[in-house]
């Protein structure tokens, strides 16, 4: 009994993950519609998913084809160009060291960055 519950349980889990997608892990409903309109059948997350927490401290900036990447080893978030992605280019580094050290995330909209640092005592 108790192997059939799990069983049933995963089973379940597996039907609502595949259902939701492609609109899993989207908290905006303006990246919803942009990305997809009215969602009517079974479609491919686009990549890189604008708002997924899986991946890190990472924001992408669909306007300009831009990954915001934050590094906590140098403290800093870097900026790639995506557009082609079989040639992804780095456009900069923005250096945080005299903001506070500890990077917790990135978000980017309308062309804002906005960047979450730990305060330096």
């Amino acid at each position: 009994m108790k192997r059939l519950r799990l069983e049933n349980a995963l089973w379940g889990l597996f039907i609502s993950d595949s259902l939701s997608m492609p609109a899993h892990w989207y908290y905006k409903r303006d990246y919803l519609k942009k990305e997809f309109g009215a969602i009517t059948n079974y479609n491919d997350a686009p990549h890189p998913h604008p708002e997924s927490f899986m991946v890190g401290n990472v924001d992408y900036d669909s306007a300009s084809k831009r990954l915001f990447v934050t590094s906590s080893a140098t403290n800093s978030v870097m900026i790639l160009n995506v557009s082609d992605v079989s040639n992804i280019v780095k456009v900069k580094d923005i250096a945080l060291n005299s903001y506070g050290t500890g990077i917790n995330s990135v978000s980017v909209y309308n062309g804002k960055i906005a960047v979450a640092v730990e305060r330096s005592e």
